[in-house]
């Protein structure tokens, strides 16, 4: 993601948190990636009550869900499935690129579940917006 369209996605959340939470602060975590720690960014939230703080490096997969246990599983459904793709694209001559995009399709089809994101956040000890742990475990 670039500066330009990061600045563009932060600064419309903003608009809203402010919409929605009228005179309330917001913390938004994020990683050290360059267009996230634009001055300019920081500097429009932070007088929109939005305010960036960056994680230092390689810290993201304890606290990002995704990163944690949603990701570590599409990883290893792929990896799997990687030796069959080599295979059949070599026994079969199919098209690497079209075989490949198949497989992290199904990869992602049987990873993203509501319990393997539920987890990720469990495991996180983060929960959506305005969801205790026990509501959002009873969804």
């Amino acid at each position: 993601m670039n500066t330009v369209i990061f600045n563009q996605i932060i600064i419309h959340f903003s608009d809203l948190w402010n919409l929605e939470n009228p005179g309330l602060h917001c913390y938004v975590f994020g990683d050290q990636l360059g267009s996230h720690r634009d001055k300019e960014t920081i500097k429009i939230c932070y007088q929109k009550n939005v305010f960036l703080w960056y994680l230092p490096s390689n810290t993201s997969h304890f606290l990002q869900p995704l990163d944690n246990l949603c990701f570590a599983i599409l990883k290893s459904k792929f990896k799997s499935m990687f030796e069959d793709i080599n295979l059949m694209v070599f026994l079969c001559d199919k098209n690497k690129r079209c075989e490949l995009f198949a497989a992290m399709y199904e990869a992602e089809s049987q990873t993203f579940t509501t319990n393997v994101i539920k987890s990720s956040f469990i495991n996180t000890g983060l929960f959506p917006f305005r969801t205790s742990k026990k509501t959002f475990m009873s969804r």
